[in-house]
């Protein structure tokens, strides 16, 4: 599914949910607008008290992505949803449609709670139009997550030639956690999913007394990260309805991974662990599970390299991410301009490197100003705008730079939506505040050498 050079991108997300799916959904986005897409996101209101005019979850107001809630129904546009919103399809007539696969199970899921509704009314209004794999709907592509969506999708009839595997990556500020993990403080604790439905938990929690069991409610629960660096082992017995993300976050801090082999974890691609950390969840493998939990508890770092090739995977999931988008949709990886950030740039003198910069083919572009305090400039001598709660430095060309703080500023240039640094004044004070709170690498900071 090729772009046009006025294509526009929709990604469909469900609005005032924190999960991993809409976490997904932003960074498809932000992956997007990175390769040079004019993408945004439209969000579904999926709970009660959801702000039309204030839509962006705190966690995701770093990404800096736009939203609409219109979408041009054009052949060169794109509408992309996930598979729990896949009735929204069939609101488009002419757009080109994708059903983004991020789990198998909630497609399911969705149908069972969409028909429940009806039941209860079943006078009530028609029942909606859902993804069936007919073949009325074989114009819809299909992107996976996962290799058991791809295998979902093949096992039901969909071409291979319409199926193209997207996969996800883990937040790139959490992959650089892992060479902070102290492997020589990590405790004799278990955690493992608390959404599990394995009967085998609390039996095996009774053969470990002295073994401190932990259940990880949310895995964007802030303290995540921090009790799954203190453990040794985590064991998820759940569905596996995707390629997980718990399950890479806990290995990325230092988690020896132990799984059943129902769902993304009966294939050895999803969770590539070796197949002696996977089991069966019956009481028949319950002693093998006993003896290869104690196993490394005992010998915690030859059971972490057992899995080294299953970090390695993770590591590389950014590019690959990056890479499987671009080639979809036939765009390039890189541009001849990178990205780039003023530091300090709210005044005449920013505005004016900003335009110069955003002219000339120097090999850098303006696309963010970083001031961390907005009423600390002069606004006689630039210009500012303000839409979707967000403020912009508006250049004479039209142009408009999102105005965004230091904490922002770090989370893009680990997202790769900025390569560059610009210093106006590279004081010794001014490097070291950007060296602290963005923390970019020595060569991607640039000094216009007007200090």
């Amino acid at each position: 599914m090729l772009l046009y050079p006025d294509s526009k991108v929709y990604v469909i997300c469900a609005g005032g949910i924190r999960s991993d799916s809409t976490e997904l959904c932003h960074r498809l986005c932000s992956t997007l607008i990175n390769l040079g897409v004019d993408a945004k996101i439209v969000y579904i209101a999926m709970v009660k008290d959801f702000d039309s005019t204030n839509p962006v979850p705190d966690a995701y107001k770093s990404f800096q992505i736009p939203y609409t809630y219109e979408v041009e129904d054009t052949p060169q546009n794109i509408f992309i949803v996930p598979e729990y919103l896949n009735t929204l399809l069939y609101n488009m007539k002419n757009i080109r449609r994708v059903i983004w696969w991020l789990s198998v199970d909630n497609y399911f899921r969705d149908i069972a709670l969409r028909a429940a509704s009806k039941l209860k009314n079943i006078l009530g209004a028609p029942v909606e139009k859902l993804f069936s794999f007919r073949k009325d709907d074989s114009d819809i592509e299909h992107w996976t997550q996962s290799e058991y969506a791809k295998i979902f999708l093949k096992l039901n009839g969909v071409p291979e030639e319409k199926i193209y595997h997207i996969g996800d990556f883990i937040s790139p500020a959490l992959v650089k956690l892992h060479s902070k993990v102290d492997f020589k403080r990590k405790k004799n604790t278990v955690a493992f999913n608390a959404a599990t439905t394995s009967e085998n938990i609390p039996k095996l929690a009774g053969k470990f007394p002295k073994v401190n069991w932990l259940a990880i409610q949310d895995s964007q629960a802030d303290d995540a990260p921090k009790l799954l660096a203190d453990a040794k082992i985590y064991v998820d017995f759940s569905d596996h309805v995707s390629k997980d993300m718990m399950v890479r976050r806990a290995a990325l801090l230092g988690c020896v991974v132990i799984t059943n082999k129902i769902g993304a974890a009966a294939n050895d691609i999803d969770i590539s662990i070796p197949p002696e950390f996977k089991f069966d969840d019956t009481e028949k493998e319950f002693p093998h599970i006993v003896k290869k939990i104690r196993e490394v508890l005992d010998n915690h770092g030859k059971a972490y390299d057992a899995q080294k090739n299953f970090l390695e995977k993770i590591f590389s999931e950014q590019d690959d991410f990056t890479r499987n988008v671009a080639m979809t949709l036939g765009l390039k990886t890189s541009s001849e301009n990178e990205p780039a950030a003023i530091f300090d740039g709210l005044n005449e003198t920013g505005a004016a490197i900003a335009e110069i910069l955003s002219r000339d083919e120097v090999g850098i572009e303006i696309k963010f100003v970083i001031n961390d305090n907005e009423n600390n400039f002069d606004d006689s001598a630039i210009n500012i705008t303000s839409s979707q709660n967000q403020n912009f430095l508006l250049l004479n060309d039209g142009q408009q730079l999102p105005i965004i703080t230091s904490r922002d500023a770090r989370f893009l240039y680990n997202e790769r939506r900025i390569k560059k640094i610009i210093m106006l004044t590279d004081s010794k004070d001014a490097r070291k505040f950007v060296k602290k709170n963005i923390q970019p690498d020595d060569e991607d900071i640039v000094s216009t050498g007007m200090d």
